[in-house]
């Protein structure tokens, strides 16, 4: 009888934490020993699409190529570059030029590795502004009028040329090479003048915009641009054999130079989608991401503050809305949780970390056991808004999820986030739906 009676108490206190007009969960687990109670609440968030016109684009990392999906539509990628000058370049006096190229090296790519593609550079009539941001949705306009076609080149993501043999090599890179005209390859050659600062070289070769003028299928994730300048002499080795030495010089599109991915969706994303109240959409690069209005109001109404500085965990789930359609992407890997207000300064200035100047951003890892990203360390922040914004937190609401590509050390240490620009796409559960909505989990003590 004594042990019934007690079942019903803890069963009467778990219903009675578990009644919220929002319809929101929580519920009390109450240590007897210590009268110690450990709360765990859930808090559904609001969230809707944000469709994103452009994103911070300068990189010595670029994306080429067109695709098209059967949920997002089609996007195009190209890139705008300047090359870094050699300083006092200089040849053997019977050297000759061989050629001048402009090659492009891959370790990866999106979609079909046969699909046909054709490349085709430009000349830039403009110079960039160093000290200005960039972003993806640039005018080309402003820097090529696209009269002067410097080189064209056909090509697939995988090289059947090439044996087996050689592009299943752990080192093999991938590479597009398009041969550029012998009238600029002789003054590469024979200038000297170019090569006596950054300023003169760019002044005579402003850079190059290459984009694909046909084909779709087929995106390439370039690593490293070059001009290539190839030149060869004759010399006698110390045995006294007449030889022809081959070498090249190298202009790397590197970062101390500006070089601008440009992204295109030729349909407007928002009439590509349908809309859906239960689901919203992660789109890379340039895409769609999902905006999140976090219930400040509603917790500052359940969490006593003078439980504030026993939060001890916070996190934020999102989870894959797993629909029967055929989509071609895949889940980003990461994607990070970050104030909307923030996005373009923490990308433009390369602030990860930036706790220090009051920006707070969180990282969630795709689990595809759990088909979910889970939003962790959160808890400082939230004690720290609560206890200082009182009833302004509200105004503090508006988060986004970002796709991301992270930057380690060789410890496996993260040391820099970038805006994504592989093609990636899922939809996660919005705050709304009925089956597991996303939703701010929040575990605190009472004594």
């Amino acid at each position: 009888m004594k042990n019934t009676f007690w079942l019903l108490i803890a069963i009467s206190f778990l219903f009675a934490s578990c009644k919220d007009e929002s319809e929101d969960l929580g519920f009390l687990i109450q240590p007897s020993k210590d009268k110690i109670t450990v709360v765990i609440d859930s808090f559904h968030v609001a969230t809707s699409n944000l469709f994103v016109d452009s994103i911070y684009a300068r990189s010595s990392n670029f994306t080429l190529g067109k695709y098209t999906d059967n949920i997002y539509g089609s996007f195009n990628a190209s890139f705008l570059t300047q090359f870094k000058y050699v300083q006092g370049a200089t040849f053997p006096s019977n050297a000759t030029a061989d050629s001048l190229s402009l090659v492009l090296y891959y370790k990866s790519f999106w979609g079909d590795s046969l699909s046909t593609h054709e490349v085709t550079v430009y000349a830039l009539d403009e110079l960039f502004n160093y000290e200005k941001n960039y972003y993806s949705n640039i005018n080309v306009a402003e820097f090529t009028n696209k009269q002067t076609i410097l080189g064209k080149k056909v090509y697939t993501a995988v090289d059947k040329t090439i044996p087996d043999s050689i592009r299943n090599a752990s080192d093999y890179v991938g590479s597009v090479t398009i041969l550029l005209p012998n009238s600029l390859k002789e003054e590469f050659f024979t200038r000297s003048d170019i090569y006596t600062s950054q300023q003169a070289f760019l002044n005579f070769f402003k850079g190059i915009y290459a984009t694909t003028t046909y084909g779709d299928g087929t995106v390439l994730l370039i690593d490293s641009a070059n001009i290539e300048l190839k030149y060869s002499y004759a010399t006698t080795t110390s045995a006294d054999v007449d030889t022809i030495i081959k070498e090249k010089l190298i202009f790397p599109a590197n970062k101390e130079i500006t070089s601008v991915t440009h992204i295109n969706h030729p349909t407007t994303l928002s009439t590509s989608i349908t809309d859906i109240d239960s689901i919203v959409y992660v789109h890379s690069p340039a895409g769609i991401f999902p905006k999140i209005s976090i219930p400040f109001d509603r917790i500052i109404e359940r969490v006593p503050s003078s439980s504030y500085n026993t939060i001890n965990h916070i996190h934020l789930i999102a989870e894959a809305a797993i629909l029967d359609d055929n989509s071609t992407y895949s889940e980003p890997s990461t994607l990070l949780l970050i104030r909307e207000q923030d996005i373009e300064k923490f990308f433009a200035q390369s602030l990860f970390p930036a706790t220090s100047i009051g920006i707070y951003a969180f990282l969630g890892t795709y689990n595809s056991t759990s088909k979910s990203y889970t939003f962790t360390s959160m808890a400082d922040y939230f004690r720290m808004i609560l206890k200082n914004e009182g009833d302004d937190a509200n105004t503090l609401n508006d988060f986004v999820l970002v796709p991301v590509k992270t930057i380690t050390n060789t410890s496996g240490t993260i040391t820099s986030l970038r805006h994504l620009y592989n093609p990636r796409g899922i939809r996660l559960r919005s705050g709304k739906n009925i089956t597991s909505p996303m939703r701010i989990e929040i575990t605190y003590s009472q004594f």
